[in-house]
């Protein structure tokens, strides 16, 4: 069998004092390797490669490597900190902090790379997917590189925002031909002043069921009644699903009066439930729920306690056995 070759010839513009040495290519085992190559006096690099060497008939091609680069490196950068203000972040792609009692003021990190250096250029911070400039952040580098710690005052930025719902990232890449990405997910909850009485808030809501009203209209939807225009869902997805009343001020609550959703001849009653309510800085479970009857309405006493927050919670996964995914409910009346 005839044995083809592949010729590629390049013309360098930008790379005119090439040098062999400084070229190579990624094999079919993929491993990089130096590139057999001939370069003239004009910058023209010449190579032949056999298509065995390839994978799949492709590869990449690294002119003008810097010295120091280690081109097998396949390893992300790691987080070695994490911090908002003074809270310590743990590490994982994508952190939910719940709620927090104000927006954090300033966002500090540090990072390194044990193989190469790391590409500031590539540095990328969003909040609520505003991208922060240079002038808004601190970077500093040393080991050569590879090392970056960065520190970005952003509480007047969240602050300007007002949001409740609020989503900080952060990416960075090596010098690697790999381009080996760090990229980092936090998200929280705050929230500010409310007017309405209650303000109702929840984690989810499936579609053609948002509109929070009819949690607190009076009506409860009977068993074969249609579920549409009398109840809300959260959707139907793992994680856990709640429901907030906020108030202007600070009122005594003693019990929550839950009336669940029927579909399919099924009342909607999860297997745990968790009866919280606001401290001022975080959330303090007053009552948990475990195995009640599924029936129309659940009673469910915890009180006395001062608050402006309530929250029923449903932990993942621990809906109604027929849907455990899901939260659905018809009327709640908190007293």
């Amino acid at each position: 069998m005839r044995r083809f070759m592949l010729l590629l010839t390049l013309a360098l513009v930008t790379i005119a004092q090439a040098h062999a040495s400084d070229i190579y290519f990624k094999a079919r085992d993929g491993k990089w390797r130096p590139l057999p190559a001939k370069v003239s006096p004009g910058g023209i690099v010449s190579f032949t490669l056999d298509p065995a060497q390839l994978s799949f008939g492709s590869t990449t091609i690294v002119l003008d490597m810097p010295r120091g680069i280690n081109l097998d490196d396949s390893q992300a950068p790691e987080l070695l900190g994490l911090k908002l203000d003074a809270r310590g972040v743990k590490d994982a792609p994508q952190v939910d902090l719940d709620w927090l009692p104000a927006h954090p003021r300033t966002l500090t990190l540090a990072v390194r790379d044990a193989a190469n250096p790391l590409d500031l250029e590539s540095l990328k911070l969003e909040v609520n997917n505003q991208v922060l400039q240079p002038d808004q952040m601190q970077v500093t580098s040393s080991d050569a590189g590879k090392s970056v710690r960065l520190v970005a005052p952003i509480g007047d930025l969240l602050c300007s925002q007002g949001s409740f719902l609020n989503t900080i990232s952060f990416r960075l890449t090596d010098l690697s031909p790999q381009q080996n990405s760090l990229t980092r997910t936090l998200t929280y909850r705050h929230l500010q002043s409310v007017k309405e009485n209650p303000t109702l808030l929840v984690d989810s809501s499936y579609g053609g069921y948002e509109d929070l009203k009819v949690l607190t209209d009076g009506k409860v939807m009977t068993p074969g009644q249609t579920t549409y225009g009398c109840t809300w869902a959260s959707q139907e997805q793992p994680g856990d699903h709640w429901v907030v009343f906020a108030w202007p001020q600070e009122r005594e609550l003693r019990e929550a009066s839950i009336s669940w959703a029927n579909f399919g001849g099924v009342f909607h009653t999860p297997r745990e439930l968790l009866v919280q309510t606001w401290d001022g800085q975080k959330w303090v479970t007053q009552k948990t729920l475990r195995d009640a009857k599924a029936d129309v309405s659940t009673t469910i006493p915890f009180g006395p306690v001062t608050t402006s927050r309530l929250r029923l919670l449903q932990p993942d996964g621990k809906g109604h056995a027929v849907r455990p995914t899901i939260m659905w409910i018809t009327e709640i009346e908190v007293r």
